[in-house]
């Protein structure tokens, strides 16, 4: 459960495209608790990105051998190759003995008292009733139960999510560091992922912009990728921002709008 640092630096030359991780990748056994980008230097046409992740793990191994990768981004091709760091190696110390494989027990022969004997069959008499007039209460009004049980949850699910949004949003307007914009952005593609019911989490900027076809939604995903992989932050990035959450609020009432016209199936 303790944090530890692991330092990334990839060398590379100037005319290609690299990415490093971000919080969208799988970190295990290890789980992101932050990370810290540093500008790109440039020299001789020689480009050297560097990332400090922190991480921690549950897991009881007494070594943990891990590897980050970093990403190459072919947009001729459109591939994507991943080359992973030289190995390395945590070693965890084990502070809680072995318990010993036999144990003495001791044997208690004292008057024990026991509850009286439950009525079961009472019981599941009793249950089946109720269980029979809840399932006829449900058959008569289905349809209604369920477009309620729909709206509330939906309508629960876009306040959690506006509320953690934001917060990701103040957290990138105090500090302005580029892991509060990838959590906000990741927080908007899981969301957006379930309402719509599509695999948006794994989408492109290009392949989001192609779906949904909104010019306001691709200014603000091109500026939020000039942030991310350029570092260009400015007022433009929180613009950016509030256009993702007005996006995704106008999806909401579109859903809520269509669940509340058409009969659940």
């Amino acid at each position: 459960g303790e944090s530890i640092t692991y330092s990334l630096s990839y060398k590379y030359s100037s005319d290609l495209e690299v990415v490093f991780p971000d919080s969208s990748y799988n970190y295990f056994p290890f789980a992101l608790i932050s990370k810290k980008y540093f500008p790109t230097v440039t020299a001789n046409n020689i480009s050297k990105d560097s990332a400090v992740y922190k991480l921690r793990t549950f897991e009881i191994n007494k070594t943990l051998s891990y590897s980050l990768p970093i990403f190459i981004i072919d947009h001729a091709s459109g591939d994507t190759t991943k080359l992973f760091a030289v190995l390395d190696t945590v070693i965890q110390q084990q502070y809680i003995e072995d318990v010993p494989k036999q144990l003495k027990l001791k044997s208690k022969t004292d008057f024990q008292y026991v509850r009286p004997w439950f009525n079961y069959p009472h019981f599941l008499s009793i249950t089946f009733a109720l269980l029979i007039a809840g399932a006829s209460i449900f058959l008569m009004f289905k349809t209604r139960i369920l477009k309620t049980y729909r709206l509330y949850t939906l309508k629960k699910g876009h306040v959690s999510f506006i509320k953690n949004f934001e917060t990701h949003e103040g957290d990138f307007d105090k500090e302005n560091e580029i892991y509060s914009l990838e959590n906000a952005v990741s927080l908007w593609k899981i969301y957006l992922a379930k309402l719509e019911n599509k695999p948006i989490i794994s989408y492109t900027t290009t392949e989001i912009i192609a779906l949904f076809n909104n010019e306001s939604l691709k200014e603000g995903l091109q500026i939020i990728d000039s942030a991310i992989y350029g570092g260009v932050l400015n007022k433009e990035t929180e613009k950016a921002l509030d256009i993702l959450k007005r996006f995704s609020h106008q999806r909401f009432l579109r859903e809520r709008n269509r669940i509340r016209k058409r009969e659940v199936e």
